[in-house]
């Protein structure tokens, strides 16, 4: 008996043994995979044209225009720069990790078939495509199947398919709108006209002992200079609207001489917004309501007026901004 618990016990100690050897020969060959290679092979500053479809149909051509980008499929409306560099930074950092799928068979499947997928989208430049791939149903946050057009190995990225989404209002610039106070001049409302002069703003035209306090100035240039879109309206929309009366209309001059002519409409079916009309832009804009009041509520009588005889409701407070509406808005330039 004595024999066999000796004999168990060695062959105990040599399974123990041979664990420990496999263990610590295989610990290499088991190490968490790190994907080194790059999904894509292009230089972000390289490009300049994005082409972004959809497989409901929906395409987005955007085109880099000196430093800024438009929408060359939406008669060049201006879009956020920042977000689509930002875009091409991201994929070009995108690694190439384990393959989950390596036939053509399985494309349809992920949604990265050239017939039947998510998003796809192809990045030029001056030489020709840099980049033609697809991305297909979500693989967690922030993370899809994708597929280069030249491969047949379907990896995951960690871009979201709501991220490629290409309606326009999506990647419209919504501060095109922004002006820099420093350059502006003169401002031109229907019954005042404030100046730059040497010693600072002035009321043009001003009666005897009428001043504008500084901080009434401040808080006009503000909201003039610190206007922010929401999207465009399509011309079949906004033309017949400035027809009539407009609802508000000034002016602003530049350092550099140029004046620019700001006209706002209401909207026939949107009482939270209107439509405004630059002269020196082609397209039609919906500006949020709240941006709109505020700039009608400048008056020579508020400007003037002393502290003590302003309405206590005066001071108001910036309300936060609503999301943009529906996507996909038809843009034309203004005819």
């Amino acid at each position: 008996m004595q024999r066999i618990i000796t004999i168990a016990a060695i062959l105990l100690v040599i399974q123990i043994g041979l664990a420990a050897f496999v263990l610590t020969r295989g610990t290499g060959k088991h190490e968490a995979f790190v994907p080194e290679g790059s999904f894509l092979s292009f230089d972000p500053q390289q490009v300049t044209s994005l082409s972004l479809g959809s497989g409901e149909g929906t395409t987005l051509s955007v085109q880099k225009n000196g430093d800024s980008w438009v929408a060359a499929s939406a008669a060049d409306a201006p879009v956020d720069a920042t977000q689509i560099e930002a875009l091409l930074q991201r994929l070009a950092a995108e690694k190439q990790g384990l393959a989950v799928a390596t036939t053509a068979s399985a494309a349809p499947r992920f949604h990265v078939a050239p017939d039947a997928f998510s998003s796809h989208l192809v990045l030029a430049g001056e030489s020709g495509v840099l980049a033609d791939f697809y991305v297909g149903t979500g693989a967690g946050y922030q993370r899809s199947h994708a597929r280069r057009s030249d491969s047949d190995d379907i990896v995951i990225i960690g871009v979201g398919e709501f991220e490629l989404d290409p309606a326009l209002d999506n990647w419209l610039d919504k501060n095109v709108l922004k002006r820099d106070r420093d350059q502006v001049v003169r401002v031109v409302f229907p019954d005042f006209t404030l100046a730059r002069q040497d010693q600072g703003w002035a009321l043009e035209s001003a009666s005897p002992g009428e001043t504008v306090p500084d901080k009434r100035i401040e808080d006009l240039l503000d909201s003039v200079c610190g206007l922010s879109l929401q999207t465009l309206v399509s011309p079949a929309e906004a033309v017949p609207l400035f027809d009539q009366q407009p609802v508000l209309e000034y002016h602003v001059e530049a350092r550099n001489g140029t004046r620019t002519t700001y006209t706002f409409a209401a909207l026939a079916d949107d009482d939270s917004a209107f439509a405004l009309r630059l002269s020196d832009q082609p397209f039609y804009f919906k500006i949020y309501g709240w941006l709109v009041k505020d700039l009608q509520s400048f008056t020579r009588e508020r400007l003037t007026a002393p502290e003590e005889e302003l309405p206590a409701a005066e001071s108001t407070s910036t309300p936060a901004i609503e999301p943009p509406g529906e996507a996909g808005t038809s843009l034309q330039q203004q005819p």
